[in-house]
């Protein structure tokens, strides 16, 4: 894949979304300041994104800028296939210091949106419409959770939390209308599947051993469709014993600490693992010593890493007595079966192009006139003025009546301005 300069990303994708909204919107003022920076499963493979900075470094430099007043707020979607910065970045600040900050894309493929372009890209990726699995169900609930985060950390900002609350809708709205949400698929599903298909000829002749490391999302998305589709006897093992108790209460397994299963691995059939670690956790040691309990009938053992980056040895995919599947070949899996959630995909297109709208409408009607709400102050004071000079204060004189209209409507224009001090609060804040 060739990647586009900035300007001609941007360039390109507004060209799109003028030919796709036509003249149902214009251009709003309120998503000028909206930008994405990112990476993704599209542009390289899921294992090389788990080597780029971890979430809290992500945080502690943005967090940086928000203080420097470069950005008035970010949110972070960082996952397995993911790796995606969403700014509002102050009036003053221009694109090119941001990415001059933001240093985390310049060895990798990636991309930048902005305004519409980055709404629409939110919206499409809440509704499971940009993921490796179209359909997948794990994706929406990372996006609300990235943004309660960012929310909970007072990172996030109010246009992005507009933009966010609206994807979330048209992401519920998307999945309703398409049946993409009736059979829900993840990565974890589709790993489940293929190792069903590989160990049905064992589960002919017994009962097998399925080791789960790692007590993350995707393990726990794992356990329970691996549960649900194959009869075997599991065991559940995590740096924290604690955890993997937690997992084999729930599921009806064993428990082992790490160490305790990498140093004296149990007769295994099977493993999935997720974990994040700097080394390989299945080495050729780690096998050699699972070899020895197994004899040539056993078949060969099936490992599948969910891991990103990945914990098992590269060097293991030519050993025979091993099957291997990572997250890199169940991308091509997904692609391969994906075409019904495709055409599924394309119906909902038009959903995320009105749930756009619909955000800006929004931002639309919150465009103050700061200038009208002055001038309502003083005629408010100017017409009750009127009523007085006719009633109670009839009898005066005209050169009263002129100092009173005068000491009034300063006092009004006065009350005028405290009121539009607190809407520029409020629009700062919200």
């Amino acid at each position: 894949m060739t990647a586009l300069s900035t300007a001609e990303q941007i360039t390109a994708d507004q060209a799109s979304l003028n030919k796709t909204i036509g003249s149902k919107a214009g251009h709003r003022p309120g998503l000028d300041r909206l930008l994405l920076l990112g990476t993704n499963h599209n542009f390289v493979a899921p294992t090389r994104l788990g080597a780029l900075s971890s979430l809290e470094d992500c945080a502690r430099k943005l967090s940086g800028l928000k203080e420097q007043g470069l950005i008035r707020g970010f949110v972070l979607l960082l996952t397995c296939n993911r790796y995606e910065f969403y700014l509002e970045r102050a009036e003053s600040t221009e694109l090119w210091e941001l990415e001059q900050h933001v240093p985390f894309f310049a060895d990798i493929e990636s991309f930048t949106k902005v305004a519409e372009a980055a709404a629409l890209h939110l919206i499409r990726v809440a509704g499971s419409l940009d993921s490796m699995v179209i359909g997948e169900n794990q994706i929406l609930g990372q996006v609300r959770h990235a943004w309660q985060l960012s929310t909970d950390s007072s990172w996030s900002s109010g246009l992005l939390d507009d933009v966010f609350r609206q994807a979330v809708q048209g992401a519920r709205e998307i999945r309703n209308a398409t049946g993409l949400g009736t059979r829900p698929v993840s990565v974890a599903s589709l790993a489940t599947r293929q190792l069903f298909q590989w160990m049905k000829p064992l589960l002919e002749q017994r009962r097998p051993r399925i080791a789960l490391v790692g007590a993350g999302e995707m393990i726990r998305k794992a356990a329970p469709a691996l549960t649900e589709i194959i009869e075997a006897d599991f065991v559940f093992v995590n740096r924290t014993r604690g955890k993997a108790q937690m997992l084999a209460e729930q599921f009806h397994g064993d428990s082992l600490d790490l160490g305790d299963f990498i140093n004296n691995p149990p007769k295994l059939d099977a493993i999935v693992i997720a974990v994040r670690s700097e080394n390989c956790l299945i080495d050729k040691a780690l096998i050699e010593r699972m070899a020895s309990s197994r004899n040539g009938a056993d078949g060969p053992i099936a490992i599948i890493d969910l891991g990103v980056p990945a914990c098992t040895d590269k060097s293991l995919a030519e050993d025979p007595r091993l099957r291997l599947l990572g997250m890199d070949e169940l991308k091509k899996l997904s692609e391969e079966n994906s075409e019904a959630r495709k055409d599924a995909a394309r119906r909902a297109e038009p959903i995320a192009e009105r749930h756009l709208l619909l955000l800006q409408q929004q931002l639309k009607a919150r465009t103050m006139n700061l200038a009208a709400v002055r001038d309502a102050h003083v005629q408010l004071a100017e017409k009750e003025l009127d009523k007085l000079f006719a009633k109670e204060l009839s009898k005066i004189s005209m050169a009263d009546r002129d100092r009173l209209r005068e000491k009034v409507l300063l006092l009004a224009k006065a009350h005028a301005h405290l009121h539009l001090k607190d809407l520029k609060a409020n629009a700062s804040v919200t």
